[in-house]
C-alpha cells in the first residue's frame, strides 16, 4: 500500500473509532401528568403531590436527576414542584415519578372556587425542565384538567 493511501486508511479508521466512542444522541423524555393530590393543607400553604409518567423514547436507559416545574391552577401560579428523588428511566419504557409541590393556599383556593362555582374541572399548567444525571436539560410543558371531587385529589387529563 502506498504511503498516501495508508495515511488515508488510518485517518478513516481513527474517525470511525472516534464516532463509535461518542455517547448516543438522547431524545427528550416525554412527561405526562397522571394525578394531582392535596397532601396537607396548613394555611397559608398547601402541600401537593403531582404524579407524572415519564417516558423514555431512547434505546438506552437514562438517569433522571431532577425535575423542576411551576404549577398554575386556573391561571393562578400556585407554586413550584420538584422531583422527590432521582429515577432511572428504562430504555423505551415509562416510569411513574412524584413531584412535591408547595402551593399558595389563597391562589389554589381561588382557582378551586372558580371551578366549583362553574361545576367544571380545574385547568392546570405545569411547565419546567427535566435534568439528566449528565447535566443535559429538556424543557417541558403540560396543560390539562383535574377532575374535582371527594378524596382530596383528582385524576389529570
Amino acid at each position: 500500500m502506498k504511503p498516501r493511501r495508508r495515511r488515508v486508511a488510518v485517518a478513516i479508521a481513527a474517525l470511525i473509532a472516534g464516532c463509535a466512542a461518542l455517547p448516543p444522541r438522547i431524545v427528550a423524555p416525554e412527561v405526562e401528568v397522571a394525578a394531582v393530590r392535596v397532601v396537607e393543607a396548613r394555611l397559608p400553604t398547601v402541600r401537593l403531590s403531582v404524579d407524572l409518567v415519564v417516558r423514555n423514547p431512547n434505546a438506552v436507559a437514562i438517569e433522571l436527576e431532577g425535575l423542576d416545574a411551576d404549577l398554575s391552577i386556573e391561571g393562578e401560579r400556585v407554586g413550584s414542584a420538584r422531583l422527590a428523588r432521582p429515577a432511572t428511566l428504562p430504555a423505551e419504557g415509562a416510569t411513574r415519578v412524584q413531584l412535591a409541590a408547595d402551593a399558595d393556599a389563597g391562589a389554589a383556593l381561588a382557582g378551586l372556587g372558580r371551578a366549583l362555582g362553574g361545576a367544571r374541572p380545574l385547568a392546570y399548567d405545569l411547565a419546567g425542565r427535566a435534568t439528566l444525571a449528565d447535566g443535559r436539560t429538556f424543557p417541558f410543558r403540560r396543560r390539562g384538567e383535574i377532575a374535582v371531587g371527594g378524596g382530596g385529589g383528582g385524576a389529570a387529563r
